[in-house]
């Protein structure tokens, strides 16, 4: 009918009930904050409820007991204004002294109890002789007189915790230890309950001798106090500063709670009671308040240990131990096995955790279903955890049958575990905020590896390589089993790779969009000196890193015709082909920002060519499916023939309308302002959605935008064609003529009727826009115009880009000068506000962290790690410029990684390899304008030189070519051909010695570059002035130590400014030379008759000194040199040499050296994607990038 506890702590606190049944009200006396635990049975409910709480508790007044009375004296007068006094003499009090009191001297615990027990016999309530005294820890919480079948108790203060609650499930009492299932009898009834206790932080300071000094990593740096506790006392202090607190506290507070705490299925579906610290430092937190009671989420507590914990690395603040309390508990509920979500109830001064026990709407039910449940890898610990999981679980291997493999995918499935919950959340809070999304159209991103990328990305690379270590594996074996995604070419298809990691890294709401290519770039082989090419089968062992999105699958038309009606045009009759997004994680540095790269894969539909079937034809139909499932099936076919180019161009527009309907169905569906759910209008859409062609590809996007619009929404032209113009940008990745896509208009007639339709009337409108500006000319309509006349007609896609864009750049400054100036120049002169410039840029966490750590660790001791993600910040590095000790450090981190590649040479190619000698490598895409033959006819040369003179004193060089020819390029081949044909008459020479060798890198590739770009001494940049876009792969060198010797071409234009020019070798003539030299003609002949060495190279070439068997083998080289060479080889013969003995030199002097190499990396800064991301995000996308810190999983959203 009635109960009374009172409770004696920290704080003096009293609960007054009255409930449907009689019982003893127990007093909990404990030398900490505590509550009172209001029980009830079978169905709870209370009719009265009183609360009364005062400070100090009893500690304080072990050596003066008397002290006490007045606390006990004021909480019986509550008692006496609530129980009717007619039932004082039958209400009894019960005090049982707890941990706290348990810890402190005998003699002190009883003279304070003796007090108590004085003033409850002087009391009107009854009062047995047993009413006070110390309980046995393991009835602790079996006295709070806990009732079964409706609610358990967790009771937490400074010198003990305790869950107690009727255990249901049978595994919970055949696995608990004996002492934790105890049972008492409870008037007429006998209750079993799971009581466990442990006393905590208090004893693990006690453990430490008298006048010792105890480290605590909860505590702030500067924290240090003395501490008497019984009469004993102690020094605490606190962590060392520099160090996280809360992963060290949390840490420490795990290795603690280790195996003394138990979960059990009970807590998840029962209603539990917590008192004392629970609520205190939820009310000192300020997330309920001391008087009102307030809601708390368990994951409220670590959120706020989070921000406690990190404050007070600079701050103890007020409260010096409220990191550890909140640490504490926040790791104490989850040990218990408490889901992170579960409500916490708190009303004077006791929290109610509220469980499924209580009835929930269908709203919070599924609210249940969250991502911040799942806990994230804090510690070596968990991440072995995690790896066994999956070896087991998801591979379905022990370690006694587990290949590498098996180990590789069970540590990618590790890592992707704690991917994938910022992944979510960074779509939630997309969601939420409704930015605008960047769409970055690309027909190639060369990805390479993924799993240390994400690694370094997460900040778990060091936590994951401890992890294997102690399981007795290699993480780089590991690292090096996974397959490249060679979803690329070469620089355009990495540049989109970088770029997404800097987008992501700065903060933007980006995706990247392209083909899931079943087969990549080929792998190259090199058999006789010849390429071979090889099915590049990536995915043949699986993809861990990637999501299969069916729900999401999208209709693709191809062919057809067009029909017009009053309602608009239709189109008809068309084949259907179903794009299947695959979704992969792109994770920025440190920021919990994962976007998404969606790669569609082609499926043919279900019912494709059922006609065919039903008569019969099944083997017809069959392969009609793989067919339409060839749109995705290998990167870039051989556009030799008719039916590679018709391939080719279903690729492009198989990846824009796949994309296109995605980015229109995630505009409507976007949140803005939690009102309107659908957006039904258009008028916004460049306002959110932004899309970037890269290169012209992806070109057939503004007309498929155009046909949506206008067949499927009913927009006018006038507003459509303004919609897609404010969308879309475009990115120009080449002046040579060839690679400028065109089209024929009958292909496309036959494939996209209704697109051919809609570019004529673009053409039209333009041209007429064109004749109104300059009436009568006729030659600038032809020149401007979308459609080329000719047998066959042709549409110009970059025609096409720039009228349906509102923006198109260059990738470097002098680029874009012959973008305005060449190109495009009759668009320039009558749009100039269209034309920007935007040099590329690598990320410097791949480009540097990953593949040279040992250069990154040095720079970061001199300069710090802000360099990372501020590449600016390595122009501090020109203060070291005379420090021999930076200097030393450099050249010795050069000579490590050049020695660690020299071994991997050795067994792959079998060559001996002078690690002392110059590095000398060019690696990129084997073509003519990159003048490989530039770089041989130099080797050759030197070669020439080391058998006339033997006996004089060369610096040794190791010249290194690698890349791939297209497979359809003759040229290309010949020139790998005549490469390895060298390399084998060099490297066997036994009068060269190791003075020169020559190696053809096989199947250059991502993880590849990232093993030679660290050991790279001289980086070879020798395009024809005026051909090379841009280039990425200087960059890289750059950035890692690498001298550059080559042409002002490109981004070394800009290198060259960045660093002096006096500081890259470069040589050879600039675009003004090669644009005069184009009108008065280049004549090769006059090169080799005029220089001596020019003219043996190329005698030793057509003689068949490098062929033997067949001398004949190099003509059409010697052809093309000699008679049609566009990019003018023998032009520069003569400086390219000059230039190379310029670089022996200065590799004589290695001090000199390294000053230049440290000069080149100050000034690589301007060479970040970061830069390039935030220079299109402000001036193209009209989007600003953010440093906000997205919350992790485990943190409640802002």
């Amino acid at each position: 009918m009635f109960q009374i506890q009172l409770q004696y702590g920290v704080e003096l606190k009293f609960i007054f009930t009255i409930s449907v049944i009689p019982y003893e009200p127990v007093i909990d006396c404990v030398a900490r904050p505590s509550q009172i635990l209001p029980v009830y049975h079978e169905a709870p409910k209370l009719a009265h409820e009183t609360f009364k709480a005062i400070k100090p508790g009893l500690s304080p007044y072990a050596d003066d007991p008397e002290k006490c009375t007045a606390g006990i004296q004021e909480l019986l007068n509550v008692a006496k204004e609530i129980v009717p006094c007619d039932l004082w003499k039958s209400t009894p009090l019960v005090l049982k002294a707890t941990a706290g009191l348990r810890l402190l001297p005998g003699e002190k615990a009883k003279q304070l109890l003796d007090k108590v027990k004085d003033i409850f016999q002087a009391s009107p309530f009854l009062s047995r002789e047993d009413c006070v005294g110390i309980m046995d820890g393991s009835d602790e919480g079996s006295l709070h007189g806990l009732e079964q079948n409706t609610v358990g108790m967790l009771d937490l203060g400074g010198g003990s915790t305790q869950i107690t609650f009727s255990p249901q499930d049978e595994k919970t009492i055949q696995t608990s230890p004996i002492d934790y299932i105890t049972s008492f009898q409870m008037f007429s009834s006998t209750f079993s309950l799971y009581s466990h206790r442990d006393t905590i932080l208090i004893l693990h300071v006690l453990t430490v001798e008298e006048g010792k000094t105890l480290l605590s990593p909860c505590l702030a740096p500067d924290y240090e106090e003395q501490w008497e506790h019984a009469e004993v006392v102690y020094t605490i202090k606190g962590q060392k500063a520099g160090e996280p607190i809360y992963e060290s506290c949390y840490s420490k507070v795990e290795k603690m709670l280790y195996r003394k705490v138990k979960k059990a299925e009970e807590v998840k579906d029962m209603d539990f009671y917590a008192f004392s610290y629970y609520y205190d430092r939820a009310v000192d937190i300020g997330i309920i308040d001391e008087e009102t009671g307030g809601n708390v989420k368990v994951e409220d507590y670590e959120a706020a240990a989070r921000k406690v914990c990190k404050s007070m690395e600079t701050d103890q603040g007020e409260n010096p131990f409220l990191c550890l309390d909140l640490t504490y508990i926040a790791a104490l509920l989850q040990e218990l096995g408490f889901p992170k979500d579960k409500v916490l109830k708190g009303k004077n001064n006791y929290i109610s955790f509220t469980t499924m026990a209580t009835p929930l709407t269908d709203s919070e039910r599924r609210k249940q279903i969250s991502v911040r449940d799942i806990a994230g890898l804090g510690d070596v610990a968990e991440i072995k955890k995690s790896f066994n999981r999956h070896l087991h679980f998801t591979l379905v291997k022990d370690r006694n049958v587990a290949t590498p493999r098996d180990y590789y995918f069970a540590l990618a499935h590790t890592v992707r575990d704690h991917l994938v919950g910022r992944w979510i959340r960074t779509q939630q809070y997309y969601y939420e905020k409704d930015p605008k999304r960047i769409h970055y159209l690309s027909l190639e991103f060369y990805m390479g590896r993924t799993l240390q990328n994400t690694m370094i990305n997460l900040g778990l690379q060091n936590a994951c390589d401890e992890a294997i270590y102690q399981l007795g594996l290699d993480l780089e074996e590991l690292e090096d089993i996974e397959e490249d995604a060679g979803l690329g070419n070469g620089g355009l298809g990495r540049l989109a790779a970088c770029f997404l990691d800097s987008m992501a890294s700065l903060g933007l709401a980006a995706y990247g969009y392209g083909i899931r290519y079943e087969f990549g770039i080929f792998n190259q082989k090199i058999s006789n000196g010849w390429q071979v090419e090889e099915a590049d089968d990536w995915l043949r062992y699986g993809n861990p890193w990637e999501k299969a999105r069916p729900e999401y699958m999208l209709p693709v038309h191809f062919y057809g015709r067009v029909e017009h009606t009053a309602q608009g045009a239709k189109w008809l009759d068309t084949q259907i082909v179903l794009a299947m997004p695959y979704d992969t994680p792109v994770p920025g540095y440190k920021n919990n920002t994962v976007n998404t790269m969606r790669l569609w894969s082609a499926k043919a539909p279900n019912d494709f060519n059922l006609q065919e079937f039903n008569v019969g034809d099944y083997i017809q139909a069959v392969l009609d499916r793989n067919l339409a499932e060839n749109i995705s099936r290998v990167l870039y076919p051989n556009d030799n023939f008719f039916e590679g180019k018709e391939l080719r161009l279903k690729q492009e527009y198989f990846v824009v309308a796949a994309t296109l309907q995605d980015i229109i169905r995630r505009f409507k569906s976007s949140k803005f302002g939690c009102r309107d759910p659908v957006r039904t209008s258009f008028e916004t859409f460049p306002e959110k959605v932004a899309i970037q062609l890269n290169d012209t590809h992806p070109a057939l996007a503004i007309p498929e935008l155009m046909r949506i619009l206008l067949d499927v929404e009913k927009l006018a032209w006038e507003k459509a064609w303004d919609v897609t113009v404010q969308t879309c940008a475009y990115t120009n990745h080449t002046v040579l003529p060839e690679a400028l896509e065109r089209w024929s208009v009958h292909m496309f007639e036959k494939l996209l009727p209704r697109h051919l339709e809609i570019i004529y009337e673009i053409n039209r409108r333009h041209l007429d826009r064109i004749s109104a500006m300059y009436p009568g000319d006729g030659d600038r309509l032809r020149r401007m115009s979308l459609i080329e006349e000719g047998d066959p007609k042709r549409i110009n896609m970059a025609h096409l880009c720039v009228v349906g864009s509102h923006a198109v750049n260059g990738v470097a400054r002098i680029h874009s000068e012959i973008v305005k100036n060449t190109v495009f120049k009759d668009f320039y002169d009558i749009e100039p506000e269209k034309f920007q410039n935007k040099t590329n840029g690598i990320t410097p966490r791949r480009w540097l962290l990953l593949c040279n750590p040992g250069l990154a660790d040095v720079i970061a001791e001199k300069i710090g790690e802000e360099f990372l993600t501020d590449l600016y910040q390595l122009k501090k590095l020109l203060n070291f410029i005379d420090d021999d000790t930076f200097i030393r450090d450099l050249a010795k981190v050069k000579q490590e990684n050049k020695l660690k590649f020299s071994v991997y040479l050795e067994e792959k190619y079998k060559v001996k390899i002078n690690p002392e000698s110059i590095f000398d490598i060019q690696v990129k895409r084997i073509h003519e304008y990159k003048r490989q033959l530039l770089n041989c006819l130099h080797i050759i040369t030197f070669y020439n030189r080391i058998k006339k003179d033997p006996n004089k004193q060369y610096v040794p060089r190791t010249v290194m070519i690698g890349g791939k020819a297209a497979p359809g390029y003759h040229m290309a081949k010949m020139i790998i051909k005549l490469i390895t044909s060298v390399a084998d008459i060099v490297n066997n020479d036994p009068v060269v010695g190791d003075r020169l060798k020559v190696i053809y890198l096989e199947n250059y590739r991502v993880s590849l570059a990232e093993k030679v770009v660290p050991a790279a001494d001289l980086s070879e940049q020798i395009s024809t002035a005026g051909t090379e876009a841009s280039g990425t792969g200087n960059m890289k060198f750059m950035l890692n130590g690498a001298l550059t010797i080559g042409t002002m071409d490109g981004a070394n234009v800009e290198m060259a400014e960045e660093a002096g020019e006096e500081n890259l070798f470069i040589f050879g003539m600039r675009v003004e030379d090669v644009e005069a030299m184009d009108k008065t003609g280049y004549n090769a002949k006059e090169y080799y008759d005029r220089i001596p060495e020019l003219k043996q190279v190329m005698d030793q070439i057509s003689s068949g000194f490098f062929s033997p068997k067949q001398p004949d083998l190099f003509k059409d080289i010697i052809n093309m040199l000699m008679n049609h060479d566009r990019f003018k080889v023998f032009a520069d013969y003569e400086a390219y040499i000059s230039s190379q003995e310029k670089v022996n030199d200065l590799y004589k002097n290695p001090k000199e050296w390294t000053k230049t190499v440290i000069k080149n990396i100050a000034g690589s800064g301007k060479f970040s994607s970061d830069r390039t991301i935030a220079e299109y995000a402000r001036e193209i996308w009209g989007v600003e990038p953010s440093d906000v810190k997205i919350p992790p999983p485990n943190e409640p959203r802002e």
